[in-house]
């Protein structure tokens, strides 16, 4: 039978082997080696069991964390390993990108600004700092500070996982956008000149350009998705050699569809 610890009883100073503390995030640990009151073992009581070494003051007071404890969004944690949140620039760099992707699937306040981002999922084992961060530094890119991108390798995706994601940098990132909450009722790159009663094709690709007007909705939009895939591989030809070959060939084989 354990003994759980009294944070009232300020004057015990010992600590055997079996007892349970409880750190200032809710964390239940149990004693499991004492050599001394500054290498004390716990084993936290969850279905990780991780252990660390502490000092004694520490323990008492509650300072110490569950490096599986969720700390983001109620479900991504630190983990154990070598990969660090805020250990340099770049380790915070990957730290965000990671944050990020999991407040884009789980922030209920971001996705009321945000809902293209509703439905989305990640992979279960992402949840965990550690799986995200090797795979991360594994990409031949990891250090030009790109962005993690769902959408370039499989279009509609809607689930970042290691097969479905690559990192590209922001010029990529933006070119292929879900734009469907603000489309209108006319395709992607068409909106109707109440004056003419004439359909107007027109790209953003590189500032509001005019590509021409038509009779009906669909000839614009065809006049959109012509310029739209050219820009696309213009794009890509300029990161050539600079993104993953996957990346490359699945930008210069992308499509426009009516309904996107």
């Amino acid at each position: 039978m354990c003994r759980v610890y009294d944070k009232s009883n300020k004057k015990e100073l010992s600590v055997f082997v079996g007892d349970v503390f409880c750190s200032k995030q809710g964390s239940k640990a149990v004693v499991i080696k004492y050599a001394n009151y500054k290498e004390v073992t716990i084993r936290f009581l969850d279905v990780f069991g991780s252990e660390m070494v502490l000092q004694v003051g520490r323990l008492k007071s509650g300072v110490f964390k569950n490096p599986h404890c969720p700390s983001v969004c109620g479900v991504g944690y630190l983990g154990v390993g070598e990969y660090l949140a805020n250990d340099s620039t770049y380790s915070r760099h990957v730290y965000n990108k990671w944050k990020s992707m999991i407040i884009r699937v789980h922030s209920e306040e971001y996705l009321v600004k945000r809902p293209s981002y509703r439905g989305c999922s990640m992979q279960n084992s992402w949840y965990d700092f550690q799986v995200f961060a090797k795979w991360f530094n594994e990409q031949s890119y990891c250090k030009e500070g790109y962005q993690l991108d769902k959408d370039v390798l499989l279009k509609g995706n809607k689930h970042y996982s290691e097969e479905t994601c690559c990192l590209v940098p922001s010029e990529i990132n933006t070119l292929i956008l879900d734009r469907a909450m603000h489309r209108g009722q006319y395709p992607v790159g068409v909106y109707k000149n109440n004056n003419t009663g004439k359909f107007v094709a027109q790209s953003c690709s590189s500032g509001e350009r005019y590509l021409g007007t038509f009779p009906t909705p669909e000839e614009a939009f065809y006049s959109y998705k012509e310029a739209k895939e050219q820009h696309i591989k213009s794009v890509a030809n300029k990161w050539k050699g600079k993104i993953e070959d996957k990346a490359y060939q699945a930008l210069m084989s992308y499509q426009i569809d009516i309904d996107d």
